[in-house]
């Protein structure tokens, strides 16, 4: 684990700033200790819940106390990788299933990091900590400004020509950031290259070019089309990028770890059932396992099947089907023990849309975020 988060490559800020929780994101009997006090410090109601607010001020306090820098230095680095911490927490809280907050009219676990998700916030904050880092460098090209803060080509967001920049002279703005989104994008450009020495002289027609290279790169980060890529994109196109297709397990060490965050893929995952989505507008939903633009050949094949054989019935259930403003997440649930044979298949235990009631055929094993 400890290799993987420090396989992100950037700033001193951000080798600053990691130095100060990633061992707390190990799974070692030392770090279990460390974290065991972080938490309390965390925590100080001891509610057993960790809020935005609170997690936003652990983070200061464990900065300031770190021994190795001035409170001024401190303070410049909690602000500097401030826009990342919101993400991190987000995608923790989402790791464990959601229960209904006593006490509360309409809280839920799903908005608060709880005890056993501490250690998956930590590794979030590293991870997200070394995309903002890459993002900065890209914004204006000057790490976020000296106090943390933005500066007039510091805008919190990225333009084609600042993206086109970074992209020149070898990708210099993006090289050696160990995120695969951007590796594959210096990858890409180095074919471009090659390929251009090899055919000099050459016509050229039907290449692959710089532009089309950076152009198509850059609208697939900017997923509302308008332009700008922010950094709420900008880390779900790595995010993304790392967790890769699990159906044909090409995960990185890091997607393994942003997976377990993943709220829809993970609860999909366990239960075999649809996930409502109506209503919803959070962002990490965007190219999730459960969005169609992301949903696995097996799991598309079924529903597909499934659609047709229903329209050759004149079954009512198609309406109902189509109907709806859900997705269906077909039962490909795998049951310890059981192999593929104990996962149900059933199109009646896949069609409860409404009621939610799990797939049966065994329990299934959870990642562990102790």
């Amino acid at each position: 684990l400890s290799d993987a988060l420090s396989s992100i490559k950037g700033s001193s800020d951000l080798n600053i700033f990691r130095g100060a929780f990633v061992a707390l994101a190990k799974n070692d009997a030392e770090a279990k200790a460390a974290r065991k006090k972080a938490w309390s410090a965390a925590d100080p109601n001891g509610n057993g819940y960790l809020s935005v607010a609170e997690f936003d001020a652990w983070i200061k306090r464990t900065l300031l106390r770190s021994g190795s820098l001035t409170p001024y230095e401190a303070d410049r680095t909690w602000r500097l990788f401030r826009p990342c911490y919101l993400r991190a927490h987000h995608d923790a809280a989402d790791a464990l299933a959601t229960k209904k907050v006593g006490g509360t009219v309409s809280a839920s676990t799903d908005d608060y990091v709880q005890k056993g998700e501490f250690r998956l916030a930590n590794a979030y904050l590293c991870i997200y900590a070394g995309m903002l880092d890459a993002f900065n460098a890209v914004d204006g090209g000057s790490g976020g400004g000296r106090d943390g803060g933005t500066s007039v080509a510091d805008d919190r967001r990225i333009g084609m020509a600042e993206w086109r920049a970074a992209c020149a002279n070898g990708a210099a703005g993006i090289r050696g950031r160990g995120l695969r989104g951007l590796d594959d994008v210096v990858h890409a450009l180095a074919e471009v290259e090659d390929a251009a020495v090899g055919d000099r002289g050459r016509s050229g027609v039907g290449q692959r070019t710089f532009d089309d290279v950076v152009e198509t790169a850059f609208h697939e980060m900017d997923g509302d089309g308008k332009g700008m890529v922010l950094l709420g994109e900008w880390c779900e196109f790595l995010k993304q990028k790392e967790i890769g297709d699990s159906a044909r397990a090409t995960s990185t060490p890091l997607g393994a770890l942003l997976s377990v965050g993943d709220t829809e893929f993970n609860k999909a995952k366990a239960s075999g059932f649809t996930t409502r989505l109506a209503g919803r507008e959070d962002s990490s939903l965007k190219g999730s396992a459960v969005s169609p633009d992301h949903v696995s050949s097996k799991a598309l094949d079924w529903y597909q099947e499934h659609v047709k054989e229903l329209a050759r019935s004149g079954s009512e259930e198609l309406q109902k089907l189509k109907g709806k403003t859900e997705y269906v997440v077909p039962p490909i649930v795998y049951p310890v023990g059981a192999g593929t044979a104990g996962a149900t298949s059933s199109p009646a235990a896949a069609m409860t849309l409404s009621t939610g009631s799990p797939t049966a055929g065994g329990s299934v094993r959870m990642p562990d975020t102790s």
